[in-house]
């Protein structure tokens, strides 16, 4: 990360209103979450990439474009991380129909599902366990959400959630 983070840097210095800087910041977002410095990255979009998302996302029915998108996906990550929910939610709830253009992966979904659990909506992060755990190709990542689905719903004392929590621990033993 520190090298992405690094060519993104040498690019925009001297363009920093390049017609390939939007892909560079969110490359460069994304070094930085990887990196986390949270605060750092949080600072960075705030400066240079929020004009961008609010031009893409002023209802004029423009398509949100794919470098904005997933710069939105990383400062809603970052927020998450430091427990801003609200605006981690709200960032969150604007991706949530474009989900498929980003690619989202097993700590995504984490981030998006315990965002709604910081926030009290304990239903609401089960369900972003399970809408992560179905898009989730099968293997290790999907096992985990869908362990943290059950442990969300234990947590919640969810009706009948003892003997699932009981038969998931045995076919996890296996």
């Amino acid at each position: 990360p520190a090298i992405r983070a690094a060519r993104a840097h040498r690019y925009l210095a001297p363009f920093p209103e390049g017609s390939h800087s939007e892909a560079m910041l969110a490359v460069l977002l994304r070094a930085y979450f990887e990196m986390q410095l949270y605060r750092d990255n949080l600072e960075m979009a705030e400066a240079a990439f929020v004009r961008a998302m609010v031009q893409d996302a002023d209802g004029t029915g423009q398509p949100l474009r794919l470098p904005v998108l997933h710069a939105t996906r990383w400062i809603a990550q970052c927020n998450s991380r430091l427990k801003r929910t609200a605006a981690a939610n709200a960032l969150f709830q604007r991706l949530s129909r474009r989900m498929h253009a980003i690619q989202p992966d097993l700590d995504f979904y984490r981030d998006w599902a315990s965002t709604a659990w910081d926030s009290g909506q304990r239903r609401e992060s089960i369900r972003r366990f399970e809408v992560g755990s179905s898009r989730l190709p099968p293997g290790r990542d999907r096992e985990q959400l869908l362990t943290m689905a059950m442990h969300a719903r234990f947590l919640t004392g969810e009706p009948g959630t003892v003997p699932a929590v009981e038969a998931r621990m045995e076919e996890l033993g296996r």
